[in-house]
This record gives C-alpha cells, sequence and structure tokens, in this order.
C-alpha cells in the first residue's frame, strides 16, 4: 500500500518545471536590466544625467530635401519645446507635460492641441536620455528577445512597450551598448506611420554621450537630425511649454485681468448717470483659444453676464457669446478691431430668415494697459444708426 503523503513522480516534474520557470524569469529580467544599466551607463550613467536639469540642442533639420536650423529644449520633468521646419514651412510645437500641442501650418491656422499620432511624436521627442532611461517610472516595460546580426554588427533585441497600446523594436550594439536602430511609429501629416530609426555620431559633451546624427524613415519620407551644439541648464521661460494663443488671440490680452467696473446708462434726460460700481475677473481658459467674464451688475435690474470671447478663422471674425441671465438668453456677437478698437454686433447674425431690426453693438476702447470703456449700442433700424446705452469703465485693480 502507497503512503498518502509520498508525492508522485507526476508532482515532483511539475515542481522542477516551476521552479526553472521561475529561474529562467529571473534570470530574464536581470538581463533585461542589465543591458538597460549598460546602455544608461554607455550615455554617461544615470548619476551624469541627473545633473541636468535641461538640454538645449541645435543643429540642422532635413525634410522635403530642405535643410533649416532647429532648436528645440528637454527638461528632466517631461517638458519639450521644438522650433523646426516641415519643408519651407516653420513648425513649433511642446508640452508643459500635461497639454501637448502643436502649431503645422501644413495642417492648422494657429497653435492646437495634439492629436493622439502627433502626441505619441512629441512625447519620444522630448524624451531624457533614451526611451529606457527610467522607464519603469514611466509605466514603460521591456523585453530582452536575444542577439540578432544586422550590417555585419551583432545587436541586441529589446521590445519597449509603452504601456498605450505601441511597442517598439530597439537594437542596440553588444560592444557600445548604445542605440543602432530602431522600429516604432512617427507621423506623416497628422497620421501615424510605421517608422525606422538609425542613430550614429556618437559624442560626449561634459558627461554625458548622444548621437549627433540620426534619421528617419517612413514611407516616403525621410528626416535627418544633426546636432551641432548641446547646451545644459539654461534659463528657460516657462510660458514656452504652454499651448501659445492664437496671435488673434492674443490681441484680446487687454481683456484679461481682475477689474473694478463702473456701470453707467443713458437717462431719460439724455445724460448718463451711475448706477453700479462692481468688479469682473476676465481670464485666458487654460490651454484654449478663449477668454470668459462672469459679471454681474445693475442698470434698474440686477443683470448677470457670461461673457466669452473667441475667433473664427473661417470668416476671420472675433465672436463673443454672450448670456444675459436677466433675459436667460444666449446672444451671438461678430466683429474685428476698427483701428484702435473692438467692434462687434449681432446686426448680421441671423437666427430666421427675417431682417432683424433691433440690433445690438458693443465697443472695447480707450485701450490702456490699466483699463478701456465698452460701450453698449442700440440701433432700432437694422444698424443704420445707433445710440449709446450703456458704459461700463473697466480699471485695472492694485
Amino acid at each position: 500500500m502507497k503512503s498518502q503523503n509520498k508525492p508522485t513522480m507526476k508532482k515532483y516534474i511539475i515542481g522542477i518545471f516551476a521552479l526553472s520557470l521561475f529561474a529562467f524569469t529571473g534570470i530574464q529580467a536581470q538581463t533585461v536590466d542589465e543591458i538597460i544599466k549598460k546602455h544608461i551607463d554607455a550615455h554617461g550613467g544615470e548619476a551624469a544625467w541627473g545633473k541636468i536639469d535641461n538640454m538645449k540642442i541645435t543643429g540642422l533639420f532635413t525634410s522635403f530635401s530642405e535643410v533649416y536650423d532647429f532648436s528645440e529644449i528637454i527638461t528632466a520633468d517631461g517638458k519639450f519645446y521644438s522650433e523646426h521646419h516641415l519643408g519651407q514651412h516653420p513648425v513649433t510645437e511642446g508640452t508643459n507635460g500635461e497639454v501637448i500641442w502643436r502649431f503645422d501650418p501644413w495642417l492648422s491656422q494657429s497653435p492646437i492641441p495634439a492629436n493622439p499620432a502627433e502626441a505619441h511624436t512629441i512625447i519620444q521627442k522630448s524624451e531624457f536620455c533614451t526611451p529606457f532611461y527610467k522607464y519603469k517610472e514611466r509605466g514603460f516595460s521591456v523585453s530582452y528577445e536575444g542577439k540578432e546580426k544586422m550590417d555585419g554588427k551583432e545587436v541586441f533585441k529589446l521590445v519597449l512597450d509603452r504601456g498605450n497600446g505601441i511597442t517598439e523594436n530597439w537594437y542596440l550594439d553588444t560592444k557600445t551598448y548604445l542605440e543602432y536602430y530602431a522600429e516604432g511609429q512617427w507621423l506623416d501629416f497628422g497620421y501615424p506611420s510605421p517608422a525606422e530609426y538609425f542613430f550614429e555620431d556618437f559624442r560626449k559633451v561634459g558627461d554625458i554621450i548622444i548621437p549627433f546624427y540620426y534619421e528617419r524613415m517612413f514611407g516616403i519620407r525621410h528626416r535627418v537630425t544633426e546636432i551641432e551644439e548641446v547646451e545644459f541648464n539654461v534659463e528657460v521661460e516657462e510660458k514656452i511649454f504652454e499651448l501659445p494663443k492664437s496671435k488673434e488671440i492674443q490681441k484680446l490680452g487687454f481683456l484679461v485681468g481682475d477689474w473694478n467696473v463702473a456701470v453707467q446708462a443713458l437717462s431719460r434726460r439724455g445724460g448718463f448717470v451711475t448706477t453700479d460700481s462692481t468688479t469682473s475677473v476676465i481670464t485666458y481658459t487654460p490651454n484654449k483659444n478663449l477668454l470668459t467674464e462672469d459679471i454681474t451688475y445693475a442698470v434698474g435690474a440686477t443683470v448677470n453676464r457670461i461673457n466669452s470671447w473667441t475667433y473664427h478663422d473661417e470668416s476671420q471674425q472675433y465672436r463673443v457669446a454672450s448670456f444675459n441671465d436677466y433675459y436667460s438668453v444666449m446672444n451671438m456677437f461678430q466683429g474685428d478691431f476698427a483701428g484702435d478698437s473692438l467692434v462687434v454686433s449681432n446686426e448680421k447674425i441671423r437666427y430666421s430668415e427675417e431682417q432683424p431690426q433691433r440690433s445690438t453693438r458693443f465697443v472695447y476702447k480707450n485701450i490702456t494697459d490699466n483699463g478701456f470703456l465698452v460701450e453698449l449700442h442700440l440701433s432700432m433700424d437694422g444698424g443704420e444708426t445707433w445710440i449709446t446705452r450703456q458704459k461700463f469703465t473697466y480699471t485695472r485693480q492694485d
């Protein structure tokens, strides 16, 4: 009779297999970490990179057979800013670590938030050292797929999983542990495209080593980056990493601030009387070409207005959406600068086929660094004549 406590041969085999698998997994992970450590050491080492807050890189960038200067700033905490050309068109792009944006005249008339393919490319450009630097902290994972021969050179093959559904194949020189070639995803006119990366001309700058020449090939495209100078820990204005306002919205910068507002209304005797003294705050909406205001004032009745200013590229007109709480209605106004004044009205805004006879116009005038005047004009003849009905004098708070 067999003892109930005696393990069977099957259990021994399963146990040995489990231990072997555990041991293999440990060796595999150790091998990956060892290769990556030597890779980072080949770039100067983590301690050397830890002393760098930012890098300013300048040189030449080739695209569509056009060669132009380029400049970019990369920070240790994930911020990035770049100026370069695609063909003959200047392109700027960047990220503050949260919002990723791009201004490519091929695709847009002003800076806009990046789409997923654009964001992925900009993230790659913003990487400090290499994508393997502190990769675990960024939520990446790496597997080692063994050694291969490439162009007569022995290379390690590493598969980088970025955790967003995108994986890349990286090939490191087994002698230098520096990157030689990679396969990933790049960008072609706003769309993702499989790409090949080539790295050459590694040079020591200070205590670190980086490639001074690299190429990216995708589809029929060919991009070449040639670095000429690298500077460390330069003075940087943080605002360059923020999504820039369009030049049209920047012209509305005079509106932004904390304000004291004196309110006047036209009296029956034809003069203006002060009806209220209130306050207002006008702000840029973060990462959008939009300004907003929420103001409450009295002109007989108490009125709350929520105003939003933006710019419509197609019509090349400013648009103001104004919610009037007294009437519980949203009105739209549009217009442009006339000299030094911004004039917007609803006389050409149609909500039906009928021509409206009653129109309202807002004129922003007497603009200085410390304030401005807003006049509300009313027309009862379709915009032929206008009467000033209310005045709002904005004075910047100390």
